[in-house]
């Protein structure tokens, strides 16, 4: 209390806009009003604005954040280490260049998913065919080296979308699931039960493997 008045102390969860053209009540003031309450609510001087102006304000502000991730900012070599690691070093013709992981890369563009594109599962795996470029070059033992459409400038957001996609999916690979993991999923008890008695009458054992199927990818139960 405060002189005899109750003071309130709420923590707001909300958009930025409603909270800045103050769209909201307190909890403390929701109870007053539905109480006969009088209730009073102080809050700093500051210019009254538009939702429209708010909103610009707000995504202007979205925007600064998003370009100051320096996702992809002064670095060209990723090493396939599971270690969030990125330092300078010499490449082999002496120049000095940042390296980075491909574990840094991946929790990147995790991040910079999470403030931009808001994408699912579905669609990150999609960018591995719509998003990236056909390569520049090809090998073959029958015609060598061959030199393919040359480009002078690329969409990084675009080649970004591609990595993601695939360093999604080769994680995936690289957490193979136990059996028990698997019959969680199938979720129906008969699964243990013909996972045995495959293994018995055939003399075999199952072996659980990545499929990259074009019709869905995921993992797969064979017995060999």
């Amino acid at each position: 209390t405060n002189g005899g008045k109750r003071v309130g102390l709420d923590i707001y969860a909300g958009t930025l806009i409603r909270y800045y053209t103050h769209n909201w009540k307190a909890a403390a003031q929701q109870f007053a009003e539905a109480n006969g309450l009088n209730f009073h609510t102080i809050r700093p001087q500051e210019q009254e604005l538009s939702v429209e102006e708010v909103k610009e304000i707000v995504t202007q502000w979205r925007n600064n954040i998003i370009s100051g991730l320096e996702l992809f900012d002064g670095n060209g070599w990723w090493l396939p280490i599971d270690r969030n690691i990125m330092f300078d070093y010499v490449l082999p013709n002496y120049a000095e260049s940042p390296l980075a992981t491909n574990a840094l890369l991946f929790a990147e563009l995790k991040r910079y998913n999470t403030f931009a594109w808001n994408a699912d599962r579905d669609t990150i795996i999609s960018w591995s065919t719509t998003e990236g470029y056909p390569a520049d070059a090809m090998y073959s033992r029958e015609n060598g080296y061959e030199e393919m459409e040359l480009r002078e400038i690329y969409e990084t957001e675009s080649l970004a979308k591609f990595a993601f996609s695939i360093l999604c999916q080769a994680k995936d690979k690289n957490n193979c699931p136990a059996i028990e993991t698997i019959s969680e999923y199938v979720r129906n008890p008969v699964f243990m039960q013909f996972c045995p008695e495959i293994r018995n009458t055939y003399q075999c054992n199952e072996r659980i493997e990545y499929s990259s199927c074009s019709w869905e990818k995921g993992w797969n139960v064979k017995f060999k």
